[in-house]
């Protein structure tokens, strides 16, 4: 194929092209993974512990940053139509055990009903932690980086607890966390006097808004929402996501201009051989297909290899996440078929519109003149 032979003459210049546009897909893949999983990561849990109602503070970004005052969540027991509630704390936490060297991040929860937690979740190995006895409870992926069992004694910033129970609950979060009784997790993360979330479970379906303006009219400080509403509003999510898709902007716009410089450059190069082709009949659709064929080729083999190189990016990270020190990396991220297609695309679009300016270029020049400045 023409076009194939075109992208082989300067294999250099191809090699540095193709790179580029891998660099930027893999940036794409990588960012859009994360932050897919995270979202359905967290609609799983609420999914999973039925929470028709979350309760934040007004105006934070995340639900870490959030501050409800305990006086607060007492008045939610005057306010009709509420079945259940469950406060809620969490923060990043360093956790270490006597069976392994050192620390690893992880997320630190504290929940003021364990019993209604753990019905949910199964639990591996041990027991349910006992509040007031200073015990605590770990995920089975930071028990097994931790090489720690029930029983074991492990330091959660640097004050001691014993371990009860290691949980197996099918969600990634609370698989890589450590989880103890609300007022441990208060005196742990410094929150004495405050809670991060409260999940709210409706007594009637039909009732959810009315129990929303009930809470937001008695709680003027506190958000009340409905879990599509709160993963809507949620700021890091939304920042995550709108990071990725400035992202694949830059890469379409920078990833465009290295295609088309490198095909400005081939074409120029090429005068001779494109006049001799239109002087043997070669109509002007035929060479811009050409053209946009090499472009194509060029991006679509680029975004096959970004698409690995996001892959094994992914990999990496997480498999080293504790020498790295990140927290959100120790969340396992998956790419699935369908996202790895939308990265291939996304690189046949960029061909295409590389290609736009170039092919014209190619289509506009006449055999003589082509054939002279030979």
């Amino acid at each position: 194929m023409l076009a194939i032979k075109n992208l082989l003459r300067n294999r250099t210049r191809t090699s540095i092209t193709l790179l580029g546009i891998a660099v930027g897909i893999a940036a794409f893949v990588t960012l859009t993974s994360i932050s897919r999983c995270l979202e359905s990561q967290v609609v799983g849990i609420l999914n999973d512990y039925r929470v028709d109602i979350i309760l934040q503070a007004k105006g934070v970004a995340s639900p870490k940053n959030s501050r409800i005052p305990v006086t607060d969540c007492a008045r939610l027991d005057d306010i009709a139509g509420i079945d259940d509630i469950t406060t809620l704390i969490m923060g990043t936490a360093l956790v270490g055990s006597l069976e392994s060297i050192g620390f690893v991040p992880t997320i630190a929860i504290g929940v003021s009903s364990i019993d209604s937690m753990t019905s949910k979740v199964d639990i591996k190995e041990g027991r349910i932690l006992t509040p007031g006895a200073q015990e605590i409870m770990l995920g089975k992926q930071i028990a097994d980086e931790l090489e720690c069992n029930p029983d074991s004694h492990v330091v959660v910033n640097e004050v001691e607890y014993r371990l009860t129970g290691i949980l197996d609950s099918g969600s990634n979060i609370f698989d890589n966390a450590a989880v103890l009784a609300i007022e441990d997790a208060r005196e742990l993360l410094k929150l004495r006097d405050y809670v991060n979330l409260v999940f709210i479970t409706a007594a009637d379906q039909k009732q959810i808004k009315t129990v929303i303006r009930d809470i937001e009219k008695n709680l003027p400080s506190v958000a009340a929402y409905q879990i599509n509403e709160f993963l809507g509003q949620n700021k890091l999510l939304n920042t995550v996501k709108n990071y990725t898709k400035m992202v694949a902007l830059l890469t379409l716009l920078i990833s465009s201009i290295v295609v088309m410089n490198t095909l400005v450059m081939a074409i120029s190069e090429r005068k001779k051989e494109i006049g001799i082709l239109l002087a043997v009949g070669w109509s002007r659709f035929m060479i811009m297909r050409t053209i946009v064929l090499e472009s194509v080729l060029l991006c679509s083999s680029g975004g096959v290899v970004g698409t690995f190189i996001g892959l094994g990016l992914i990999w990496f990270f997480q498999y080293n996440s504790r020498i790295i020190g990140s927290l959100w990396l120790k969340i396992p991220v998956q790419v699935s078929i369908p996202q790895m297609l939308e990265a291939v695309g996304l690189a046949v679009v960029l061909g295409i519109i590389s290609a736009i300016y170039p092919a014209a270029i190619a289509s506009r020049q006449f055999p003589i003149q082509a054939l002279r400045n030979e």
